[in-house]
């Protein structure tokens, strides 16, 4: 394999465990939410994040030193890029 992802989409772990609290652990600030389990949206997403960051810099670190060899590691990103169902064959001969 030549390409390894270390965390799916980080951001939505952040996002919605710790600042909406819809995915587990499903923290949030009681202004947000008055069913949260506790939390502070305006901080513990970032602390999350910054965890995120440090397990995948260990996770490259540990790999490229066990294994020594040049692979591209990457952590995926929520994308919120659509193309429109008319645009996406135009000029081809496919049908959808």
């Amino acid at each position: 394999m030549k390409h390894w992802i270390t965390l799916n989409e980080p951001w939505s772990y952040s996002n919605n465990g710790y600042a909406v609290g819809i995915f587990a652990p499903g923290r949030c600030s009681k202004w947000l939410d008055s069913t949260c389990l506790g939390g502070d949206s305006g901080t513990e997403p970032y602390i999350a994040s910054h965890y995120q960051l440090l397990a995948h810099a260990a996770a490259v670190d540990l790999y490229k030193k066990k294994f020594k060899v040049d692979l591209a590691f990457m952590r995926t990103f929520k994308s919120s890029y659509f193309v429109g169902f008319a645009h996406c064959c135009e000029g081809s001969s496919t049908q959808i």
